[in-house]
């Protein structure tokens, strides 16, 4: 075990300072009291993804549970895994207002930065601090949006919590970092570490949980009425009041039996690499997303919108034939080039002036059921502002809304049924050095009691295609809705498997 600081020197420097100096909320007290706090680590070889589900296992029923899944494959994000449980504290904001719940994460955050960060810790993307699931709805803290489509799932648009204890997985240098950050999670630190070696000394896993549907799928809009609501896209195109809109539908089904298992099974069949699994007690989260919505780190800013997608061949050929199709469509490089600019607009509103640059345009990014279009857009953060921030001028992400946003969300929300959820919102992290990662939630499950609803949409534009558009849909979630029915075994499997 490492640690950074020395428990001497804390109890000499509470000895200095006043209990009313420290518990008066002063802010400029705690960031010093944070100075002093002791960071403790361990190291232990790389858990495999077996191993982690294994670990995980323990918690995932418990709300608070968070865990990002980066796959492990050979996508360039597909290098950490970040699990995170038993929180110090948990935040909703069912029942009260969004904003008031965001604008108390920050200031609670605040409380939390300016530790001294192990040199061997210093690496990597996160050491601990804040988790959050945002739902596609907490766009409505910052704009005026439209109220048609029906909140049936009742969920909150907050789901966040304070993490002192987490552990990192580098499948680069094959190596977990157990970290605790704060001396109230050191008895979970230690749980953990126990629990850890155990797993490592095992040679297999045994995995008696089950999941199956009950029902078929049935989807939100029948052909007819994404026909009609597509058409009355394109009426609005004409009409100039937008030049893209996101329209989407939910599928959903009856099921039993554990939502954990059920995304075991959808993340090694899909293997994307901004995958989550999140708890909220009153749902699970189940996220399969390709897509990085904002990173934050040394100040600098990146944004990788998605637009343009093509389904994998089913030989190398036709492959490669869809791929070199989508390279060379205009109309999907028009599409992409839409939302790279509303996205150098938004987070320009937190970058210094000039700084904005777009290094890659158009690039093909493959993953297991599509090919998809993806550019990066990147700026460095001014001084007066931060993650909080930069997240409120920016969400929701321009890929899955359209363009202009505020007028493409009142037009989802007056086609689409049903409101989103936590499809098309965030799942990331703001750790204790201010740092950010987070995804845009599409390919994204919530599973509700006995319910599992999955969603899927695409960019409309003024020379979309009816069937093409809503084949997309299809196309999409053709490695998600197949994969389910068949999970109603009880199973054996290896490390690495």
């Amino acid at each position: 075990e490492h640690s950074t600081g020395s428990d001497v020197i804390n109890e000499r420097f509470v000895k200095l300072c006043s209990a009313k100096f420290i518990n008066c909320g002063n802010l400029a007290a705690r960031r010093i009291w944070n100075l002093f706090m002791p960071i403790y680590y361990h190291r232990f070889p790389e858990l495999t993804v077996g191993q982690r589900n294994q670990l995980f296992a323990n918690y995932a029923q418990k709300a608070g549970s968070f865990l990002l899944d980066s796959s492990n494959n050979d996508n360039a994000n597909g290098r950490y895994d970040i699990m995170a449980v038993e929180p110090l504290h948990l935040l909703s904001n069912r029942g009260q207002k969004s904003a008031e719940t965001f604008n108390l994460l920050q200031k609670q955050h605040q409380q939390l930065v300016l530790q001294d960060i192990p040199e061997e810790l210093s690496y990597l993307p996160c050491v601990g601090g804040l988790f959050f699931a945002l739902s596609y709805d907490f766009g409505r803290c910052f704009e005026k949006i439209d109220e048609h489509a029906a909140d049936d799932l009742e969920l909150a648009d907050i789901y966040a919590g304070f993490f002192g204890c987490i552990l990192v997985i580098d499948h680069k240098t094959h190596c977990s970092y157990l970290i605790c950050s704060d001396k109230k999670s050191k008895q979970q630190y230690l749980k953990l570490s126990n629990e850890i070696n155990n797993i490592l000394q095992q040679d297999t896993i045994e995995d008696n949980e089950s999941f199956s549907l009950l029902t078929d799928w049935s989807a939100n809009f029948d052909k007819a009425e994404y026909s009609k609501a597509f058409n009355q896209v394109q009426s609005y195109i004409q009409a100039g009041d937008c030049y893209q809109v996101n329209l989407a539908q939910r599928f959903v089904a009856e099921c039993e039996g554990s939502s954990w298992y059920a995304y075991c099974q959808l993340s090694e069949a899909n293997h994307a690499p901004f995958s989550a699994f999140v708890n909220t007690g009153a749902a699970e989260i189940l996220s399969l997303s390709p897509e990085r919505f904002l990173q934050l780190k040394s100040n600098e800013v990146e944004t990788k919108p998605i637009k343009g997608t093509r389904p994998r061949g089913q030989t190398v050929e036709q492959d490669q034939k869809l791929q070199d199709e989508l390279l060379a469509s205009k109309k999907d490089q028009a599409e992409n080039l839409m939302i790279v600019d509303l996205m150098r607009n938004d987070i320009g509103k937190s970058c210094i002036p000039g700084s904005i640059n777009v290094p890659e345009l158009f690039s093909l990014e493959s993953f297991h059921s599509v090919h998809h279009l993806v550019s990066t857009v990147r700026g460095q953060l001014e001084e007066d502002e931060d993650a909080f921030t930069l997240l409120a001028n920016c969400f929701p992400g321009g890929s899955i809304t359209g363009a202009p946003k505020i007028r493409a969300m009142n037009i989802i929300d007056q086609l689409e049924p049903h409101r989103r959820s936590y499809y098309c919102g965030s799942i990331g992290y703001i750790d204790i050095r201010g740092n950010m990662d987070c995804s845009i939630s599409i390919r994204t499950l919530v599973r509700k009691e006995d319910h599992l609803y999955c969603w899927a949409g695409g960019g409309l534009v003024s020379d979309s295609n009816l069937q093409d558009e809503y084949q997309e849909t299809f196309d999409k979630v053709s490695r998600i809705l197949p994969v389910l029915p068949q999970t109603k075994r009880m199973t054996k499997r290896r490390h690495g498997n």
